[in-house]
């Protein structure tokens, strides 16, 4: 999945995609994705180097990868 130009409040907003292995969200504002956690197949979520804050990286799982 590729979101470009985006605003991602609640990622609940993609929570029906449930084969999600890889998320590309760096064309987008996050401000929460604890939910992504509904992924448990998500292996990589691909962001820029400021955009999303240590404390919403600590909420993934820990097989998910973030490049």
């Amino acid at each position: 999945m590729i979101l470009i130009d985006t605003v991602i409040s609640n990622s609940s907003e993609i929570a029906e995609l449930k084969m999600l292995e890889v998320a590309d969200l760096r064309g987008s504002q996050i401000s929460s994705m604890g939910d992504l956690n509904m992924f448990p197949q998500l292996k990589t979520l691909i962001v820029r180097p400021d955009q999303l804050p240590q404390e919403e990286k600590n909420r993934l799982h820990p097989q998910v990868q973030i490049k």
